[in-house]
């Protein structure tokens, strides 16, 4: 079940563009995570799907505002208040749950803006309103958080089979992105719980 706390970026427009010689293409139109009312930059951006396999974002392509991956992210951790951790994890695993077991989709991704705070920003008299602008402040408030889950629209359809059993010769099971929704949905609640931890020496 979908609720207003949902992480899962909303659709805004499906359009099919057809050429002249009859080929369609479909382009998917979602709000945009960092339409946010401040003038916060987002300085770092991460596509997370808890995979290895060919999830490095190549050097000619680091370019600001292209996001990077989950090998890129290497051994971060994403330190929250617990409150807060517990809270987003939980709705990021409904949100994985709706996803698998009644849209039949895999292969999303976790968009992870982030901005490097500054004394302006803790000062600024509208940081009251990060939490409605969707952002989440870090532990020690050095950094502000953006979460959305994005590319939810694949389906585990006879193309993904093929390309499970391809990968799969690449790499362990594990490693890669294409798996059924119940793995997938599995995998990818599991990598985030391990990125979201929450240490109890922390308050």
């Amino acid at each position: 079940m979908i609720t207003k706390e949902t992480f899962i970026v909303p659709l805004l427009g499906l359009y099919q563009v057809t050429e002249i010689n009859g080929r369609s293409e479909y382009i998917c139109v979602m709000k945009n995570l960092f339409s946010i009312s401040t003038d916060r930059i987002i300085d770092e951006i991460f596509d997370l799907k808890g995979s290895k396999l060919d999830r490095m974002t190549p050097p000619e392509n680091r370019k600001p505002g292209v996001p990077l991956k989950d090998l890129d992210f290497g051994e971060r951790v994403i330190l929250l208040p617990r409150k807060t951790s517990k809270k987003i994890l939980q709705q990021l695993t409904d949100d994985a749950t709706f996803l698998s077991q009644i849209m039949k989709t895999m292969d999303y991704s976790m968009l992870v803006g982030i901005h490097i705070s500054s004394k302006e920003t803790i000062q600024d008299p509208k940081v009251s309103n990060i939490e409605r602008d969707g952002g989440y402040f870090s532990l020690t408030k050095e950094k502000i958080y953006y979460f959305g889950i994005i590319d939810y629209l694949v389906e585990y359809d006879t193309k993904k089979h093929l390309e499970t059993m391809v990968k799969e010769f690449r790499a362990p099971k594990e490693e890669i992105s294409s798996l059924s929704p119940e793995l997938y949905a599995s995998r990818w609640v599991k990598y985030l719980t391990e990125k979201m931890s929450w240490s109890p020496k922390m308050k």
